[in-house]
């Protein structure tokens, strides 16, 4: 069932791209700038990739058609000195972070990422294999206690698909890859105190 939804999935990405292609090749032959969603090329905003209506820039809106957490990154405390922090990314580029103890900002920070960047981040969660993942590792560690190590929790929604994994210092290295990607996309943002 999992490899015919992945499959699924997959051909709708393949859809989705072919379609921004086309829309992207169609709005070049436009001459109006007014008419197009795209923002202007001396703006802050890449311009490679089409804006949909509700600002979503994954490409792939949820029903609600609003604005939704597509990434979030939480490591929790421990009996040492791990950084105790949560990131969250929104469909619409905005991104939070919250810096408890042990980090190198404390307090609530906004950024922005460009639709690039989203779309590598799009492109990461489908090379990682996310939603297949198992939802905890250990696979069998549910006990909730502080241990010598930080607990990592990863939120991952991509449209109405969503799947969230906890990890206690191990798991595939798929997984930790996918982690480590994450935590350069938000450390690469400017931050600004909210």
């Amino acid at each position: 069932m999992k490899k015919i939804f992945f499959c699924i999935l997959l051909g709708a990405i393949i859809a989705l791209s072919a379609c921004d292609k086309h829309i992207l090749k169609k709005l070049k032959k436009e001459k109006s700038t007014e008419t197009t969603s795209i923002p202007k090329a001396d703006s802050k905003v890449d311009t490679k990739l089409p804006v949909y209506p509700n600002g979503d820039l994954t490409g792939f809106p949820n029903k609600k058609n609003k604005t939704y957490m597509v990434a979030s990154i939480k490591r929790t405390p421990c009996l040492g000195s791990c950084s105790i922090y949560e990131a969250k990314l929104y469909s619409d580029g905005k991104a939070t972070f919250f810096g408890r103890k042990n980090v190198h900002i404390k307090g609530r920070y906004e950024g922005q990422i460009s639709q690039q960047q989203m779309k590598d981040l799009i492109d990461e969660i489908d090379k990682a294999n996310f939603f297949n993942f198992e939802s905890s590792y250990p696979v069998n560690d549910s006990a909730k206690r502080v241990s010598e190590h930080s607990k990592t929790i990863l939120t991952i929604q991509v449209g109405d698909q969503i799947k969230q994994v906890k990890k206690n210092n191990e798991g595939p290295a798929a997984l930790l890859t996918f982690e480590n990607y994450l935590d350069e996309l938000f450390d690469r943002l400017e931050w600004s105190a909210k």
